[in-house]
């Protein structure tokens, strides 16, 4: 992954770049229980001061579209690339800010982190189950009824980005 960094950062050419050349700019999707806002705000927690060292998070995510109660997005967020080390991914997970001292994690270990996708500026994801939460705030991806995903790379389509959003497309799970 650090070598594709690299290549790209070499050629000139970084997605969406910010302003700053030293950033990436990335926005995450996520796919959340419904009424999970009752328990707390959903963030995102991971590896990295932007990520909030996965103790307390800059990343809130907030629902755009009221017709789509399981979609929630950030804000865009930019990351510094010096936290891109070589061989090192960037994790994190999505997660419920109950206070400022407990968070509620998505999933039930580790092994369940995501990856930030650094060929992506868009982190497409689905709430991972845990245990820490009853059951009527369990999501399974058979019971989304929404394309809010699909729906947010069809209207991001411009003249000039075709390719991308289909790559994107194609990527989103």
């Amino acid at each position: 992954m650090f070598t594709n960094l690299i290549n790209i950062i070499d050629s000139g050419f970084m997605p969406n770049n910010s302003k700053d050349e030293n950033e990436i700019n990335f926005i995450f999707h996520a796919h959340l229980p419904e009424n999970i806002d009752k328990i707390g705000q959903p963030v995102v927690l991971g590896d990295g001061e932007e990520l909030g060292f996965w103790e307390q998070s800059n990343i809130k995510l907030h629902r755009p579209f009221p017709q789509n109660p399981t979609y929630w997005r950030s804000d865009s967020i930019n990351i510094s690339l010096s936290i891109f080390v070589e061989g090192y991914e960037i994790q994190y997970k999505y997660a419920i800010s109950e206070s400022e001292e407990r968070n509620v994690l998505e999933g039930n270990s580790n092994r369940e982190n995501r990856t930030l996708d650094i060929l992506r500026n868009n982190q497409f994801g689905i709430w991972k189950n845990t245990y820490d939460l009853p059951n009527r705030f369990r999501l399974f991806p058979n019971s989304i009824r929404d394309f809010a995903f699909v729906d947010y790379i069809y209207n991001s389509i411009k003249a000039n980005n075709l390719k991308d959003k289909v790559m994107e497309y194609i990527n989103i799970y």
